[in-house]
């Protein structure tokens, strides 16, 4: 039995913290990903993993109609409950996330700081090729759950939140 949100909110607010989740500035509900990120039943998962292959544009587009946006991965603990619901699907080797291009650097389009990085090997492309401009995260193969710039026209599975 779930207690009332504001009661699960008052008690959980620390686990927030001390976790390392950013609450401010996010777009997912708050009372939600705490029940998420503690287990308990009957909740919502907050990621939604898409198995349909999109384009990054069409995934942004598809994220922001029926979810909120594409995800951003703004902390090793998002990275985790990322990586925790990826382990339930079978996806594409790379996966998009929200994580783009855009005048010199490298942006989450939903407005996140970019204060967590996990490139891959060769670090964070300071000047990518005009197409390989849309960020993703590597599933299967190689280096996990780094991000690597790809190709924007690639179709892909892709991460709402």
């Amino acid at each position: 039995m779930l207690v009332a949100p504001q009661v699960l909110i008052q008690v959980t607010l620390p686990l927030l913290v001390e976790i390392g989740l950013r609450a401010e500035g996010r777009h997912m509900d708050i009372c939600r990903t705490l029940c998420w990120v503690m287990g308990l039943s009957g909740t919502t998962d907050p990621l939604v993993v898409v198995n349909e292959k999109k384009t990054w544009e069409e995934a942004l587009e598809y994220c922001r109609e029926h979810h909120d946006d594409l995800a951003s991965v703004a902390s090793e603990t998002e990275m985790m409950l990322i990586q925790r619901e990826l382990r339930k699907h079978n996806t594409t080797e790379h996966v998009w996330i929200g994580l783009h291009f855009l005048s010199r650097d490298w942006l989450w389009v939903d407005g996140q700081e970019m204060d967590y990085e996990a490139w891959g090997e060769g670090g964070k492309p300071l000047c990518p090729h005009p197409k390989m401009k849309c960020g993703a995260l590597q599933v299967t193969g190689g280096s996990l759950s780094v991000w690597e710039a790809h190709d924007c026209e690639e179709r892909r599975n892709f991460i709402c939140y």
